[in-house]
């Protein structure tokens, strides 16, 4: 899978807690990776909740509720990096939480990129970006090495298979039955490695099939939410909101505002 190299940084924080410190549940609209570097803390991730440690790594991708609290010592110290990615590439590979087996060469390319961020010297915007690709590529390298490999092309079978057709009706049993394992290990593994659910993703393929949609038709949203594998437009046009920033009449008003320009 590729990782697109036209990331931006949005800010970056050095945090030290403190006994009650908490960030409450919220969705953020970037991306985040948060990476321990001391004590310990609780980070729930929707409804999944980890006890987080030195070394550990946590992605939030755009839209998925998240939140983190210290109730004692050893107070938590982590690092914090808010950016974007475009949103018509594949979603970046890194799973929602990541045990590093030796954190210090990406714990050293989390400190470059914070000196970088807060001096802001001469091309710091061109070394943020070159530290940022740096450190998405070592966070693939670290997945691709601490992934189990009969797992990992458990999950590619099912990439592939919702990618046929990911707008026909299909469900979390089929492909489980695709996949050959669980239900419980397959939704875990196939987090870890897409940073969302099996489900999510097809919501997600079949939204990118809208748009195109959008662009290039004069469909009605309806037909458009019907074609693209959803049943009730309302629903469509609130996942397309969550997604995009914009209702589905609205996109394709930009969109055509654009083309038409001089």
């Amino acid at each position: 899978m590729d990782i697109r190299t036209d990331v931006t940084l949005d800010y970056m924080i050095r945090r030290k807690t403190f006994a009650g410190w908490e960030i409450l549940p919220r969705y953020i609209r970037n991306h985040e990776l948060v990476l321990i570097r001391r004590g310990t803390g609780v980070i729930t991730v929707e409804e999944k909740t980890y006890t987080a440690k030195p070394g550990d790594l946590f992605y939030f991708s755009p839209g998925v509720k998240h939140s983190l609290r210290v109730e004692g010592e050893p107070y938590m110290e982590f690092y914090g990096m808010h950016f974007r990615y475009p949103p018509d590439a594949e979603p970046l590979p890194i799973p929602v939480y990541l045990h590093l087996l030796s954190p210090a060469r990406l714990e050293g390319l989390f400190a470059s990129l914070y000196e970088v961020y807060r001096e802001k010297e001469y091309l710091f915007e061109w070394q943020q970006r070159l530290y940022l690709q740096q450190i998405l590529c070592e966070i693939e390298i670290r997945r691709h090495t601490q992934c189990t490999p009969g797992t990992e092309k458990r999950v590619r079978r099912v990439l592939l298979y919702i990618d046929e057709d990911p707008c026909r009706k299909m469900t979390l049993e089929e492909l489980v039955a695709v996949a050959g394992i669980g239900k419980t290990r397959l939704t875990e593994a196939f987090r870890q490695q897409t940073s969302t659910t099996p489900m999510q993703y097809i919501i997600r393929k079949r939204l990118e099939f809208a748009r195109e949609l959008l662009q290039e038709t004069d469909l009605p949203v309806a037909e458009i939410a019907e074609r693209s594998g959803f049943c009730d437009p309302f629903y469509f046009s609130r996942c397309f909101g969550r997604h995009y920033g914009r209702s589905p009449r609205k996109f394709r008003e930009e969109t055509r505002s654009m083309e038409n320009r001089p």
